[in-house]
C-alpha cells in the first residue's frame, strides 16, 4: 500500500500544479519600459544601469566586466536584446595579439589586432581552411562571452537602423575630417586599424566575426568617411579587432 501511495502522490501534486495554474493569473516577470536619454528600452534594472557620466544613452551591465586571466575590465551595453562589449579587446597573455604600430599606448586606447585563428584560439591552419562548430565559439574572448558571427553582427546592425556607422561610431578618436559618429548607444566603435591591410589607425576599424569559409572570415568594417558598415571577407592572415558578445 506504502508503495503504491508513493508512486500516485507525486502524480496527483502534479496535475494540481497544473489546475493551480491554469485557474490563476499567472505571469512571467516583465521588465519596466525605461528611458534612458533619448532611447526607450524595456531591461531588468537589477542588471543595467544609465550612465550618463559615459553616454548619455547606453544601457550598461552593472559592475561591466573583469577578465579573470588578465585582470582588464571593460563595459558591456545592451542594445536590442544583445549585450555587447563597449570597448575592443585587449587580451595580451602569452604574446597574443599585436599592438598597432607595435606601441602598448594603441593597445591601451584601441585593443588588439589578431588575425582569425588566434581570435577563435584554434590552430594557426585553420587561417587557411575552413573550420566548423556548431553553437557559440569563445575564442579569446572572457568565459560568458563569445566571438560573434556575421548573423550577430547583422542583427546588431538592423537593430540600430539607417546610419548604423555612424551611430556605433565612438564620438572620440575618429579623423577629424570624417563624418563624426554620435555613439548612440555607447558601443563606442574605435578605429583600431589592423596590419596587413589597408586601415590606419583612427581612419578605420574593422573586426572579425566566426563566420568563415576557406580562407577568409567576415568582417565588419567601419569607415571615417562613411555612414553605413560594411560586411567584407577579409583574408584570415590580417591583424584586426575583436568584439565580444555575451552568451
Amino acid at each position: 500500500m506504502k508503495n503504491k501511495l508513493a508512486k500516485i502522490v507525486p502524480i496527483v501534486l502534479g496535475f494540481a500544479l497544473i489546475i493551480l495554474l491554469s485557474c490563476t493569473d499567472y505571469q512571467p516577470m516583465e521588465f519596466p519600459i525605461l528611458t534612458c536619454g533619448n532611447r526607450t528600452q524595456t531591461y531588468d534594472p537589477d542588471k543595467y544601469e544609465c550612465r550618463a557620466s559615459t553616454n548619455p544613452n547606453g544601457i550598461y551591465l552593472k559592475g561591466g566586466i573583469t577578465d579573470s586571466r588578465d585582470g582588464n575590465t571593460y563595459d558591456a551595453v545592451l542594445i536590442g536584446e544583445q549585450v555587447w562589449m563597449a570597448q575592443n579587446l585587449n587580451y595580451g597573455l602569452n604574446n597574443t595579439g599585436r599592438c598597432y604600430d607595435d606601441d602598448e599606448a594603441n593597445c591601451t586606447k584601441y585593443g588588439r589586432l589578431y588575425d582569425w585563428a588566434t581570435a577563435m584560439k584554434i590552430e594557426p591552419k585553420y587561417n587557411s581552411e575552413t573550420y566548423t562548430t556548431y553553437g557559440q565559439h569563445t575564442g579569446i574572448c572572457p568565459a560568458g562571452w563569445h566571438i560573434p558571427n556575421d548573423a550577430e553582427w547583422t542583427t546588431l546592425v538592423n537593430f540600430v537602423g539607417s546610419n548604423a556607422g555612424t551611430k556605433l561610431k565612438s564620438a572620440r578618436s575618429w579623423y577629424e575630417d570624417g563624418i563624426p559618429g554620435t555613439d548612440n548607444y555607447g558601443f563606442a566603435a574605435l578605429p583600431g586599424g589592423s596590419f596587413g591591410f589597408e586601415s590606419s589607425i583612427g581612419i578605420t576599424g574593422l573586426w572579425w566575426s566566426f563566420t568563415n569559409e576557406d580562407n577568409a572570415a567576415y568582417s565588419r568594417y567601419i569607415s571615417f568617411y562613411e555612414e553605413e558598415p560594411s560586411t567584407i571577407p577579409s583574408t584570415k592572415n590580417i591583424l584586426i579587432s575583436v568584439r565580444c558578445v555575451k552568451d
